[in-house]
């Protein structure tokens, strides 16, 4: 059976920050804030000394743009981007199998059903009501019986079933 080559371990964050020249808290926090990544068998990677690092962080400080020329973040904050993501997305996920949440589409269509049909009933009066207005003659029995329609129309659209 062949031997795997262990996986290369890197510096010590004190050691990455004495040959970069800046303090370990610096470091630290940009680890913590997620612009510099810890190797997978520990430590940082000695390459990155020297590098932007400090020069992106320093920006992000003064409120200027982390990205590069190109626009998109760097690996390590595409990869804290995505990680909330699928976090978020497994909360929803449970929240909706244990009932803390329910789909909204089902209630968003029944709501557009009924205000549809409130509408058409709107639209409609006028024809529908336009022989008994002209029977009554008084603007004032006009106005209570329009009132009296539109209070129907407005009752009707207020009760709103269980699904």
């Amino acid at each position: 059976m062949a031997k795997v080559p262990p996986k290369p371990a890197g510096i010590s964050i004190r050691e990455f920050a004495e040959r970069d020249g800046c303090n370990d808290k610096l470091v630290r926090r940009v680890l913590d804030n997620g612009h510099l990544a810890m190797l997978p068998a520990g430590g940082l990677d000695p390459a990155l000394v020297g590098t932007g690092w400090r020069e992106r962080n320093r920006q992000a400080s003064e409120g200027a743009d982390t990205r590069p020329e190109d626009g998109l973040p760097d690996l390590a904050e595409s990869r804290r981007r995505l990680e909330h993501i699928k976090a978020e997305m497994a909360q929803i996920e449970l929240d909706l199998v244990t009932g803390k949440i329910a789909p909204i589409a089902p209630h968003i269509e029944r709501l557009g059903k009924r205000l549809a049909t409130f509408r058409t009933r709107l639209l409609a009066m006028p024809a529908e009501q336009a022989v008994a207005i002209s029977r009554l003659g008084n603007p004032d029995a006009v106005e209570a019986y329009l009132r009296t329609k539109l209070g129907e129309a407005l009752r009707e659209l207020a009760v709103f079933p269980p699904p």
